[in-house]
């Protein structure tokens, strides 16, 4: 299975330059509000889902450094001087030929995925028409691409790195709840599949209609009651997750934090499909025990790589601080304690709670 073994970013939301080194199995990303944490997270999910939709949903005006932004336009406001965002995900897994090329800032022959959102050339007039207004910038004319470096276009159909992010200050947030589980959906049952079982979904409503609601219908005139469908009443929409016969969504916040975590990697430890998991500030809602118990579950997860970010210091001392990484509001340059002894790390694993 792939892992991230290093991310690069250019001209995305606070960062202007940043390259973070990633180990293949736990990573905690430690810093104060605004330094960064979930940038650093968002930046993956976009580039390892290979969906327009996602980025078109963040939008370019909240993706695009706006400091990029202020210098051009203090500077020459031409087409040809228009900042490009770029995010690369340098990948482990150098044997597969499709993700393998020279398509990287480095200009090297590596394993990655490559996210580009750049001006669209094919709207040159619409675009220099913008810029001739005053302070006028033309995030609507952004176009976004997604190709390995080897120089092939992929899309959220085919993935390479099959990616599931957990944001447990959503956890209570209806929407944030069907994301979650059309993720683990999608991250479960393969394309081919998926469509298969809409179908076949679809396909019992319209049974249903026809052989148990002829009777009613037989009673009406001029209208029939149907069962909807379409994008918003497919099968995806109408799955939730169960446990002990209760839906997620009817637990409490940190429960639901717990189960979706604990479920995630379950799935990651049995090396079913899920190759990342994002973790947003696990320790949202939890309980000092079930905060005791979700940590070792993630300290017990080895087949697959691990992102959390967290302002815990329990976690990170917890899950050995030679996997931190340091990021501060005011500086770019990530920090490292990586050369920490092991016997460093081990004290502050063991150490009491109450130490920490």
């Amino acid at each position: 299975m792939p892992s991230i073994t290093k991310i690069k970013l250019q001209n995305f939301r606070k960062f202007r330059q940043l390259e973070i080194n990633l180990k293949p199995e736990i990573n905690t990303i430690i810093g104060d509000n605004e330094s960064g944490k979930s940038t650093i997270l968002q930046a993956i999910e976009l580039v390892s889902s290979g969906s327009r939709h996602k980025v078109e949903a963040a939008g370019m005006e909240s993706l695009l450094n706006k400091a990029c932004i202020d210098d051009f336009n203090n500077g020459n406001r031409t087409i040809e001087k228009l900042p490009v965002l770029r995010v690369e995900l340098y990948l482990s897994n150098a044997e597969n030929p499709d993700l393998v090329g020279k398509n990287n800032t480095e200009d090297v022959h590596l394993s990655g995925l490559h996210m580009i959102c750049e001006p669209n050339l094919e709207l040159a007039g619409e675009i220099n028409h913008a810029l001739g207004q005053d302070d006028n910038f033309p995030y609507e004319h952004y176009t976004v691409r997604f190709m390995t470096f080897s120089g092939e276009p992929y899309s959220s159909y085919r993935r390479f790195v099959n990616c599931l992010a957990i944001d447990s200050s959503l956890i209570n947030n209806e929407y944030a709840n069907k994301e979650y589980i059309k993720k683990v959906y999608d991250s479960v049952v393969d394309y081919p599949q998926r469509v298969r079982l809409k179908n076949e979904y679809r396909q019992q409503k319209v049974a249903f209609r026809n052989e148990n609601l002829n009777e009613v219908n037989g009673q009406i005139e001029d209208y029939d009651f149907a069962i909807r469908s379409g994008t918003k009443f497919n099968l995806e929409t109408d799955l939730t997750l169960m446990q002990d016969q209760i839906p997620i969504d009817e637990r409490g916040k940190g429960q639901q934090c717990f189960i979706k975590t604990n479920f995630a990697l379950t799935r990651n430890a049995n090396g079913q499909n899920i190759d990342l998991i994002l973790l947003e500030e696990p320790e949202n809602h939890l309980s000092h025990t079930n905060m005791n118990r979700l940590i070792s579950k993630i300290a017990d997860t080895h087949n697959n790589q691990i992102v959390v970010a967290t302002h815990s210091s329990l976690i990170s001392s917890r899950l050995d601080l030679r996997n931190s990484i340091l990021l501060n509001s005011t500086s770019n340059v990530p920090l490292t304690l990586s050369a920490l002894t092991a016997s460093t790390a081990k004290f502050f694993m063991k150490a009491p709670d109450s130490n920490i």
